[in-house]
Parts: structure tokens; sequence; C-alpha cells
């Protein structure tokens, strides 16, 4: 549970990151943007022709609007109107030189947050298919389980009867087992019978998710010999078994 609860951690935190990033590109993204809109409106204003008439006007220090007309007409006869259109010229050249820089960036920055994003849903795709052959692995363990439990029902030996126990006072075992949980199990074995038997019984209740032994209190002695009968072992005639998760 607790591994399941650090991989959610890191897949949220690779989200966030993610989406950190994708934020950081698309805010650069729209800067460079602003740029090239701005860009792209100083370009139409030195090309246009109030502008160039501006210009000439300034140049030659003449506010009046007639002169500015006249001289806008024969600008190419006029030595100061060709300085002028050189200055404009390298203007719109820079102008354009940064326009395809920052057209540039915008694409490389697209490229990059597409292969981000690329990345991101490769690996998410990866953890999802994990999660799912995990899910599925357990889906198995416990229709397993419940397999198994159901055939060790079918298949346990009989419980002996009381008479059984009156006709020889050794020949059966009173065996109470407590859960972890705090539930308990009552059960007779006979003391032929074999330390499996009780895993077997134990297993077949369905109470036990985990793997586990089984130990006594008084005195302190963990059994994990299967084959060994509940005689050979002294669980008679009567014990508390503890089972005890690993």
């Amino acid at each position: 549970m607790k591994e399941e609860r650090e991989k959610v951690a890191v897949s949220k935190q690779d989200v966030q990151e993610v989406y950190t990033s994708q934020q950081n590109i698309l805010n650069y993204r729209k800067k460079l943007e602003k740029r090239l809109e701005d860009l792209k409106y100083n370009l139409e204003l030195h090309e246009s022709p109030a502008y160039r008439l501006s210009s000439i006007t300034t140049d030659e220090g003449n506010n009046d609007p007639n002169v500015g007309r006249i001289v806008g007409e024969v600008d190419d006869a006029s030595s100061s109107s060709s300085s002028t259109t050189v200055h404009k010229d390298e203007r719109i050249q820079e102008i354009v030189e940064e326009m395809e820089s920052t057209r540039d960036s915008i694409a490389r920055l697209i490229r990059e947050q597409d292969l981000e994003y690329e990345e991101f849903l490769k690996m998410d795709v990866q953890r999802e298919k994990e999660r799912q052959l995990k899910k599925q692995a357990e889906l198995d363990r416990i229709a397993q389980k419940k397999q198994r439990a159901q055939w060790l029902r079918d298949n346990l030996k009989a419980e002996p009867s009381t008479d059984e126990k009156n006709n020889n006072n050794f020949a059966i075992t009173n065996i109470l087992i407590r859960l972890p949980s705090g539930a308990a199990l009552k059960r007779r074995f006979r003391t032929s019978d074999v330390i499996q038997d009780i895993l077997d019984f134990i297993d077949s209740q369905q109470l036990i998710d985990k793997d586990y032994y089984i130990v006594t209190n008084h005195p302190k002695q963990s059994y994990n010999q299967p084959t060994m009968t509940l005689n050979d072992a002294q669980l008679y005639p009567s014990i508390t078994l503890y089972v005890m998760e690993q």
C-alpha cells in the first residue's frame, strides 16, 4: 500500500513538472508571438507612404505640409530623401531578420513542446500498462486463492466426532486458532494429523491474505514442519495457536 501511494505521488509530481514546463514554454511562445506581431506592425509602418513622407519632412526640418507633399513626390531626386530611403531599407531589413529569427524560435519551441508532451504520453502509457499488469496479477492471485480455498474445503479431512474422543482420550485434540484480526477458529483434529492439516484448515477459511506461520505462546514456539504430527508436536489435548503474518 505504501509503495502504491509512493507511485501515485511520483505520478502526480511528473504531471506537475510537465505542466509547469509546458506553461513556461507556452508563456515564452506568447511573448515571441507578441513580438512578431509588433515587428509586423513596424514593417508595415516603415513601408507605408505616410511614413516615407513623414520621414522626409522631418529630415528636412520643414513643417509646411505643402512642402512635405512636394518633397514626397520628388524624393527620388533628393539626396536627403535618398538617405532616408537607405535608412528605411536598413531598418526594414533588420525587422525582417528579427521576424525570421522570432519565427524560428517559435517553431523550435513548438517542436520542444511536442516532443516533451509525446515523451510524457509514452511514460503515462507505460505507467498505465504496468498498473494494469499489476492489477491483473492481483486478480489472478485472488482467484487462485479462492480456487485453492474451495478445493481445501472440499478435500479437508473430516472433523473427528466427540465419540471418537471418548474412545481414546489422546486421539483427539481441540485446537483454538487466534487470527491477527482477533477472530478465532476452533476445530478438533486427530493427534495423528499433521501441521499441514491445520494450515489447510486456516487457508480454507480465506481470512488471511498474507503469508503467515503459527506459534504457541506457552511455550513460545513456531511450527514450520508441515509433516510433523500433532502428537509429536505435543499439540494435545487442547492448545491455542496464534497466526503470525510475515
